[in-house]
């Protein structure tokens, strides 16, 4: 079993400022076995995962996590200008991979919100 954590730092992101919204993300390995993983995280076509606005995925290979082992990560959320004040939905995957990063195994999922205020 995977257990992930997420915190988001500050709760909201506010219309107009140029600071990101922080994604503290804690991954914990409670198996008894290794696990190969591959991170994914999505947010709404209206916020970006990168300061230029350009994308709003973001893809990353974690390695392999021992038995018992916590790897933290952190990420940036960006409002754009089209962005409004509402809340937007946002998807963290975990593919957790056979062998190799060819074949996925099992995935984890987990669905926040990313509220925006002005």
């Amino acid at each position: 079993m995977l257990a992930i954590k997420s915190v988001l730092i500050p709760f909201n992101i506010k219309l107009g400022t140029k600071k990101p919204q922080e994604l503290k993300l804690i991954l914990e390995n409670k198996d008894e076995e290794k696990k190969l993983l591959t991170l994914a995280f999505m947010v709404a076509k209206d916020l970006a995962v990168e300061s230029t606005g350009m994308n709003n995925k973001l893809e990353r290979p974690i390695g392999e996590m021992a038995p018992g082992e916590s790897k933290t990560f952190y990420f940036q959320i960006f409002t754009k200008p089209t962005t409004t004040a509402k809340d937007y939905p946002a998807r963290l995957i975990i593919y957790e991979h056979y062998g190799d990063y060819k074949f996925v195994q099992k995935e984890y999922k987990k669905d926040m919100v990313i509220r925006v205020i002005k």
